[in-house]
């Protein structure tokens, strides 16, 4: 298994991928990056300047920066003081600062909200030369879910995505030999608790991952997997 992950071209993950790298400059406005976002059906963009990649800003960086604009307001009203989650989300705002909050998101620049999450972090790959093999193990390092293929001169190419390279092993599943047969459970894909909120946006207790007899190999060869353009 390894030895077929180190012998694919990382350039062979996104060769039916036509569409040029869509990227925006430091100086874009959050409007501008929400435009792009949404009229090319993608999730994250590169902040390039001069050719080269600073980082990257996806959906999780904008709510990120509109929720610290919202408590940035209400802390100003109440004097500086902390508030509680419950009196943030029962604030009543006037009609001005509504207006404030929104003029402040969108005119935002790209460049200040890179990562503002911290769960968007950058990391690129030189695409000469690179492996699935490369591209994997970079996805498997903490708060990277995409990664930017660059050229020689570190200008992006392609962003790859978890899901870009699910939707290239669904057409090569027969690769996978044994592997494709396991269960998610005995594959060890299912690590992490599920996280569910109620209505009233209070969390509820995390639910078990349950044992699961579905293979990789049906899942990768789902029908629902989505293409790499659409990342």
């Amino acid at each position: 298994m390894e030895q077929y992950f180190a012998s694919v071209p990382a350039k062979d993950i996104v060769s039916d991928d036509s569409h040029p790298i869509v990227s925006v400059s430091p100086n874009d406005t959050v409007e501008s990056v929400l435009k792009k976002l949404s009229s090319h059906n993608i999730y994250a963009v590169p902040v390039v300047d001069n050719g080269k990649t600073l980082g990257l800003v996806d959906l999780v960086d904008l709510l990120t920066h509109l929720v610290h604009i919202f408590a940035h307001t209400i802390n100003a009203k109440l004097g500086g003081k902390r508030d509680t989650v419950t009196k943030f989300v029962e604030h009543h705002y006037t009609a001005q600062e509504l207006d404030n909050v929104k003029n402040t998101f969108f005119n935002g620049t790209a460049a200040k909200i890179i990562d503002h999450s911290k769960q968007n972090g950058y990391h690129p790959v030189k695409v000469e030369g690179a492996t699935l093999k490369d591209i994997v193990k970079a996805l498997a390092l903490p708060n990277v879910h995409r990664i930017v293929l660059t050229n020689a001169h570190d200008h992006p190419v392609k962003i790859v995505s978890q899901s870009t390279v699910i939707h290239y092993l669904s057409k090569h599943v027969e690769k996978l030999g044994k592997l494709g047969e396991q269960s998610l459970e005995e594959a060890k894909c299912v690590t992490r608790n599920l996280i569910t909120i109620t209505p009233r946006c209070a969390p509820s207790t995390p639910l078990s991952p349950s044992p699961s007899t579905t293979s990789l190999r049906s899942r990768t060869s789902a029908k629902t997997a989505p293409s790499a353009t659409s990342l």
